[in-house]
Protein backbone atom coordinates (compact mmCIF):
# COMPACT_ATOMS: atom_id res chain seq x y z
CA UNK A 1 0.00 0.00 0.00
CA UNK A 2 1.09 3.51 -0.80
CA UNK A 3 -0.62 6.92 0.95
CA UNK A 4 -1.03 8.11 -3.09
CA UNK A 5 -3.01 4.24 -3.80
CA UNK A 6 -5.04 5.01 -0.29
CA UNK A 7 -8.39 7.40 0.00
CA UNK A 8 -8.37 7.18 3.95
CA UNK A 9 -5.40 8.12 6.47
CA UNK A 10 -5.99 8.35 10.38
CA UNK A 11 -4.64 10.05 12.92
CA UNK A 12 -3.35 9.80 16.79
CA UNK A 13 -4.41 12.27 19.53
CA UNK A 14 -3.31 10.35 22.60
CA UNK A 15 0.08 12.24 23.38
CA UNK A 16 -2.16 15.35 23.87
CA UNK A 17 -2.82 14.85 28.08
CA UNK A 18 0.92 16.24 28.12
CA UNK A 19 1.40 17.97 24.31
CA UNK A 20 -1.89 19.40 23.68
CA UNK A 21 -1.06 20.75 20.04
CA UNK A 22 0.54 17.07 18.71
CA UNK A 23 -1.29 15.28 16.29
CA UNK A 24 0.21 12.29 14.42
CA UNK A 25 -1.83 11.71 10.67
CA UNK A 26 -0.69 7.47 10.00
CA UNK A 27 -0.59 6.44 6.81
CA UNK A 28 0.31 3.38 5.23
CA UNK A 29 3.95 4.64 4.46
CA UNK A 30 4.14 7.02 8.17
CA UNK A 31 3.57 5.21 11.25
CA UNK A 32 2.73 7.27 14.16
CA UNK A 33 5.82 8.52 15.86
CA UNK A 34 5.96 6.81 18.95
CA UNK A 35 5.98 3.14 17.11
CA UNK A 36 2.80 1.65 18.19
CA UNK A 37 0.19 2.96 15.75
CA UNK A 38 0.51 2.00 12.22
CA UNK A 39 -1.56 2.05 9.26
CA UNK A 40 -3.14 -0.94 10.09
CA UNK A 41 -3.28 -0.75 13.72
CA UNK A 42 -5.41 2.57 13.48
CA UNK A 43 -7.92 0.96 11.85
CA UNK A 44 -8.64 -1.62 14.83
CA UNK A 45 -11.37 -0.63 17.61
CA UNK A 46 -9.02 -0.29 20.32
CA UNK A 47 -9.80 3.06 21.70
CA UNK A 48 -8.52 2.76 25.19
CA UNK A 49 -5.22 2.06 23.41
CA UNK A 50 -5.38 5.30 21.04
CA UNK A 51 -7.75 7.48 19.89
CA UNK A 52 -7.69 8.01 16.34
CA UNK A 53 -10.30 8.65 13.43
CA UNK A 54 -10.41 9.02 9.88
CA UNK A 55 -8.44 11.33 8.19
CA UNK A 56 -8.86 12.24 4.02
CA UNK A 57 -6.28 13.67 2.34
CA UNK A 58 -9.13 14.87 0.03
CA UNK A 59 -9.61 18.22 -1.40
CA UNK A 60 -6.33 19.77 -3.13
CA UNK A 61 -2.89 18.40 -3.33
CA UNK A 62 -1.07 21.33 -2.18
CA UNK A 63 2.16 19.73 -3.07
CA UNK A 64 3.02 15.95 -3.92
CA UNK A 65 6.62 16.10 -3.53
CA UNK A 66 6.71 17.06 0.24
CA UNK A 67 3.21 15.39 1.06
CA UNK A 68 1.21 18.18 1.59
CA UNK A 69 -3.02 18.07 1.25
CA UNK A 70 -5.43 20.28 2.11
CA UNK A 71 -7.63 17.83 4.12
CA UNK A 72 -5.11 16.30 6.10
CA UNK A 73 -4.09 20.29 7.02
CA UNK A 74 -7.43 20.81 7.64
CA UNK A 75 -7.95 18.30 9.90
CA UNK A 76 -4.63 18.77 11.28
CA UNK A 77 -5.54 22.40 12.27
CA UNK A 78 -8.74 21.73 14.12
CA UNK A 79 -7.13 18.84 16.02
CA UNK A 80 -4.66 20.83 17.40
CA UNK A 81 -6.47 23.48 18.08
CA UNK A 82 -5.76 25.56 15.60
CA UNK A 83 -2.38 25.98 16.04
CA UNK A 84 -0.59 24.14 13.41
CA UNK A 85 -1.99 25.03 9.83
CA UNK A 86 0.03 22.51 7.49
CA UNK A 87 2.39 20.17 7.51
CA UNK A 88 4.18 17.72 4.84
CA UNK A 89 4.93 14.35 5.34
CA UNK A 90 7.97 13.70 3.30
CA UNK A 91 10.04 16.49 4.95
CA UNK A 92 12.16 17.27 7.35
CA UNK A 93 12.98 20.57 7.01
CA UNK A 94 10.18 22.49 5.72
CA UNK A 95 6.95 22.03 8.20
CA UNK A 96 7.23 18.66 8.95
CA UNK A 97 5.05 16.52 11.58
CA UNK A 98 4.43 17.70 15.11
CA UNK A 99 6.02 15.48 17.75
CA UNK A 100 5.48 15.54 21.48
CA UNK A 101 9.09 13.75 21.84
CA UNK A 102 8.04 9.92 22.29
CA UNK A 103 9.85 8.99 19.03
CA UNK A 104 11.08 5.38 18.48
CA UNK A 105 13.80 7.64 16.06
CA UNK A 106 14.85 11.18 15.46
CA UNK A 107 16.34 11.94 12.52
CA UNK A 108 17.95 15.98 12.10
CA UNK A 109 20.16 17.46 9.97
CA UNK A 110 23.67 18.04 10.59
CA UNK A 111 24.67 20.95 8.32
CA UNK A 112 28.56 20.82 9.34
CA UNK A 113 28.99 17.82 7.56
CA UNK A 114 26.02 18.09 4.53
CA UNK A 115 24.27 14.91 6.18
CA UNK A 116 21.19 13.46 8.25
CA UNK A 117 21.37 11.51 11.40
CA UNK A 118 19.06 9.54 12.50
CA UNK A 119 19.02 8.02 16.18
CA UNK A 120 17.25 5.95 18.13
CA UNK A 121 15.93 6.31 21.52
CA UNK A 122 17.51 3.36 23.16
CA UNK A 123 20.93 4.68 21.84
CA UNK A 124 22.29 6.54 25.42
CA UNK A 125 25.62 7.96 24.04
CA UNK A 126 26.77 11.22 22.87
CA UNK A 127 25.05 11.70 18.61
CA UNK A 128 26.76 13.69 16.13
CA UNK A 129 24.48 16.65 16.90
CA UNK A 130 26.20 17.16 20.44
CA UNK A 131 22.84 15.85 22.03
CA UNK A 132 21.97 12.84 23.50
CA UNK A 133 18.52 11.33 22.29
CA UNK A 134 16.53 12.54 25.93
CA UNK A 135 18.05 15.93 25.16
CA UNK A 136 16.86 16.03 21.34
CA UNK A 137 13.63 14.68 21.88
CA UNK A 138 13.13 17.64 25.00
CA UNK A 139 14.34 19.80 22.14
CA UNK A 140 11.82 18.61 19.15
CA UNK A 141 8.95 18.00 21.42
CA UNK A 142 5.63 20.03 21.04
CA UNK A 143 4.55 20.85 24.78
CA UNK A 144 2.47 24.25 24.14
Amino acid sequence: MTDEGTETYYSCTLCQSFAPTHVCVISPERTGLCGPTTGWTARLPLKSIHRSEPTHPEGETLDPKLGNWKGVNDFVFKASRQSISSYNFYSIVYDPMTTCGCCECIAAILPMCNGIMTVNRDFTGMTPSGMKFTTLAGTIGVAT
